[in-house]
């Protein structure tokens, strides 16, 4: 597991459900590393993100990297025991 993996997990909630935070998944183009990151809906700006005044994503942009799927960062994970 890398370095950034690591510490995405460390700082990361385990659990995938919070409904103040909205979670963007990416994977960097240079490297092809998989990476996750929260956004807290109630206090945290993004420049790359787009809410409504119901807090639901209307525009996503993204520089160096693609968007990618909940399932497909976890795809390659292990599971826990």
């Amino acid at each position: 597991m890398s370095f950034l993996k690591k510490l995405s997990q460390l700082i990361s909630p385990s659990s995938r459900t919070d409904e103040a935070g909205y979670w963007v998944y990416v994977r960097c183009n240079k490297c092809g590393e998989k990476l996750r990151t929260r956004v807290n809906l109630y206090n945290d700006l993004s420049m790359v993100l787009k809410f409504d005044s119901k807090r639901k994503l209307i525009e996503r942009e993204i520089s160096g990297g693609t968007f990618i799927e909940e399932d497909e960062y976890f795809q390659d994970e292990p599971e826990n025991n």
